[in-house]
């Protein structure tokens, strides 16, 4: 059987959700109930590019009702709705300097190499610059959450 996986940025959003919901003390009572390579995983700095073992997540989910001052059964669909309202609708800033003035094309691309925006094309001045990218392909549809290389 196949090992399903979570992606690091189910585990950071989710993280940050707990932590702004319940506090920090009830985060830490939580991740006391894991086992230690769950703890492990949910302590160090994750990566959303990171993918870990399924269970590992569902554990601290499960973990959650034996914190001390989470009285009620914490939905998956609230902590869901968070990752996505945190994950796929940001903004995301590209910063970029120059020594002297010169023509620049920025694109973003997805990890295939499929063309999704093109950002700048133009001559730009000497000095600091950044160019922001709202998520959406030229078609002004949203991507899904992955990873993207600005070139």
């Amino acid at each position: 059987m196949e090992q399903v996986l979570a992606r690091g940025v189910n585990f950071l959003y989710t993280k940050q959700f707990i932590i702004e919901k319940y506090g920090n003390k009830e985060w830490e009572q939580a991740l006391q109930l894991l086992s230690a390579e769950a703890q492990k995983i949910w302590k160090e700095p994750v990566l959303p590019v990171h993918e870990h073992p399924f269970d590992l997540y569902k554990e601290l989910i499960s973990s959650l009702t034996g914190a001390s001052n989470i009285k009620q059964f914490i939905e998956l669909s609230s902590i869901y709705e968070y990752i996505a309202d945190h994950s796929l609708n940001k903004l995301y800033k590209v910063f970029f300097s120059f020594a002297k003035p010169q023509f620049v094309t920025l694109k973003i691309y997805n990890a295939n190499g499929q063309l999704l925006s093109l950002l700048k094309d133009g001559i730009q001045t000497s000095g600091a610059h950044s160019a922001v990218w709202d998520g959406m392909d030229e078609s002004g549809t949203r991507v899904s959450a992955g990873v993207y290389i600005a070139s």
